[in-house]
């Protein structure tokens, strides 16, 4: 999976920062990423990088993480031990005008349950935590060519 580095996003070095997953973009499944394997060099200059560098600054990179890694990632509800419950899920978001590898990250259902039964506080706290272990999966900002050969 990968996601597009702009210039207008503050970086610590070579890594994404907290900042840029948001508890909006992942209530609404809107975290939008590119399945490397279901997306050429091509598609990904025309789809992705095109589209957003007026608005977000000159393309620096991309930062990617596997599939299963992120599929892996868990929280534990308050109170609870264990092995914990999935925090993130990657959905298909492939809609008319897409490139056909178009996927987005989303809270899972166990996490954005907590709401109701947690303060706003608490869930905040854990949403920056899933956040936080977002940023560690995925790997420093590499060349775009280094990642997507064709």
């Amino acid at each position: 999976m990968l996601v597009a580095v702009f210039g207008s996003l503050e970086r610590i070095g070579d890594r994404l920062p907290l900042r840029l997953f948001t508890s909006s973009s992942l209530k609404r499944g809107e975290f939008s990423l590119a399945r490397q394997t279901y997306t050429s060099l091509k598609d990904f200059k025309e789809s992705v990088i095109a589209p957003l560098e007026g608005s977000l600054g000159a393309f620096v990179g991309v930062s990617g993480a596997p599939t299963a890694v992120l599929r892996n990632l868990k929280f534990n509800p308050p109170g609870k031990s264990g092995t914990g419950n999935r925090s993130i899920c990657v959905i298909d978001k492939v809609a008319a005008g897409d490139h056909e590898g178009h996927a987005a990250l989303q809270y899972s259902a166990a996490l954005e349950a907590l709401g109701t039964q947690i303060s706003p506080q608490k869930l905040g706290t854990i949403r920056t935590a899933v956040h936080a272990d977002l940023v560690d999966a995925f790997s420093e900002i590499n060349e775009l060519e280094k990642v997507l050969t064709s």
